[in-house]
């Protein structure tokens, strides 16, 4: 984390980056982290928010923060409903009505 936000500064051009996959400089490669609990979202906002005061937001670093908030909040949805998500009424309680 901290060589891709503040030794490369990749956050500041993580916008016209994310969507390639390949290369050390594409996308963040954070996902494995987060999703095995190494690092905690609200430690990545931090840095970047203190990114953004020694380099000054732009809108690559509003983009970074704008796919944390989704994340999280897919993490706490999916929490939520569990298993109802894959179903095939998705989370409604729902009966197969024969019109």
């Amino acid at each position: 984390m901290n060589e891709y936000i503040f030794e490369k500064k990749s956050v500041g051009h993580y916008q016209e980056t994310r969507n390639s996959l390949i290369g050390s400089e594409y996308s963040s490669k954070l996902a494995p982290w987060l999703a095995n609990g190494c690092i905690s979202i609200r430690e990545i906002y931090f840095k970047t928010k203190e990114y953004e005061k020694k380099h000054s937001a732009s809108e690559s670093t509003k983009v970074f923060i704008d796919e944390l908030f989704w994340r999280d909040y897919n993490k706490f949805w999916f929490m939520r409903y569990k298993g109802k998500a894959f179903s095939s009424y998705g989370i409604y309680d729902r009966e197969y009505y024969d019109w």
